[in-house]
């Protein structure tokens, strides 16, 4: 709807509300208009297909007592660590994949592999734990009353935003002029 208007939204340090003001139809394009596109993602499909297949298979392997280095020393594959990384951090080596941060995290010396591969912008990933480290209770000490800030401004930002959502249905507004982006 035209009139649809958002909650406060806080970004990069700044307030907006955000207001539809124009919609477009979706359509369907003519095959000929993206048959290269088409034939470029499906190409694109079939090559992860075949890397998912490959992951799992050596994922296998690993859970049936190969050797990691050895394993990965006969699919000529070289292996990567990264640093350790905490539930929020993004690791430019893995790419977006919340699923296997997720799965990273409920791995142990006890259980070094995860039930399956990850796909993810930078390919298909079969990941292991080298090892776990403890939070640093210095720093968390330091950095302590920041967190404390941050959750009480998310939860200020929560009460301001039912604030506004309830008077907004009390209000009768009227847009005089639109305001535009600078």
């Amino acid at each position: 709807d035209r009139n649809d208007v958002s909650e406060v939204l806080e970004f990069n340090g700044k307030f907006h509300i955000i207001q539809v003001v124009d919609k477009k139809p979706s359509h369907l394009p003519e095959l000929k208009d993206v048959k290269e596109k088409v034939r470029k993602d499906f190409s694109s499909h079939l090559a992860t297909l075949k890397a998912e297949s490959a992951a799992e298979d050596y994922l296998a392997e690993l859970k049936g007592g190969k050797d990691w280095k050895e394993l990965a020393k006969e699919r000529n594959l070289a292996p990567k660590t990264t640093d350790f990384f905490t539930r929020n951090d993004h690791n430019p080596q893995i790419g977006y994949a919340p699923d296997l941060q997720e799965a990273a995290f409920s791995l142990n010396e006890n259980r070094s592999y995860a039930d399956g591969v990850f796909e993810t912008d930078k390919g298909v990933i079969v990941i292991r734990c080298e090892g776990r480290k403890g939070i640093d209770m210095a720093k968390y000490e330091e950095e302590k009353e920041n967190y404390r800030m941050s959750l009480m401004r998310a939860k200020n930002q929560a009460i301001y935003a039912d604030w506004l959502k309830e008077l907004k249905g009390r209000a009768q507004i009227e847009i005089v002029q639109p305001v535009s982006a600078q």
